[in-house]
């Protein structure tokens, strides 16, 4: 946002507000999604019938989380910050599929987690921040606050297709040994 304005620097803070109210909601599911991830964390097989029967629900509630955005967005942005941020167009949608492909992703990090394999994300943040930096230097000057949410959207999806890319990978092997994933 260095590149940018003060008006679009409030504008991207309430669409990001107006999207992330979801997150209570996600933290709430993720934290009982945990312990009974936990519980098949010896048993891959039934982890993986868990991640698979709940992408279905997350990956329902980011579709739901985008239609709301497209159709009510610019409604609950009026609703809670007024008429100033009236008329915004597209740019109201991005921080909802931004959040959505959070959500959708969520079974993985948290089967993850499940079988204690934190430092994951922790590998993948790295390189998710150089390519948020390098990406969104570019994008912001071409396309202004647009941008930063086309460099959201391309490092949220390289982040969780990585995410799910390990998280296979760390099941499959784990299916024939327990203990090598641990």
């Amino acid at each position: 946002m260095y590149l940018s304005t003060k008006d679009n620097i409030a504008i991207l803070g309430v669409l990001l507000s107006i999207a992330n109210i979801i997150n209570p909601l996600l933290t709430a599911i993720s934290s009982y999604l945990l312990p009974l991830f936990v519980k098949s964390n010896k048993d891959f097989k039934s982890l993986v019938a868990m991640v698979k029967k709940w992408s279905l629900l997350f990956g329902s509630m980011s579709i739901l989380l985008v239609i709301i955005g497209y159709f009510f967005g610019q409604y609950l942005i009026t609703m809670l910050f007024g008429s100033k941020y009236n008329n915004l167009g597209i740019l109201i949608v991005y921080p909802f599929i931004v959040q959505g492909i959070n959500i959708f992703f969520q079974p993985y990090k948290v089967a993850l987690n499940a079988i204690k394999r934190t430092d994951v994300n922790f590998w993948i943040l790295i390189p998710r921040s150089i390519l948020a930096i390098s990406v969104g230097y570019f994008l912001v000057r071409k396309y202004g606050l647009a941008g930063v949410f086309y460099t959201k959207i391309i490092e949220n999806i390289v982040y969780q297709l990585v995410y799910y890319v390990l998280y296979i990978k760390i099941v499959k092997r784990g299916k024939t040994s327990v203990e090598a994933c641990l």
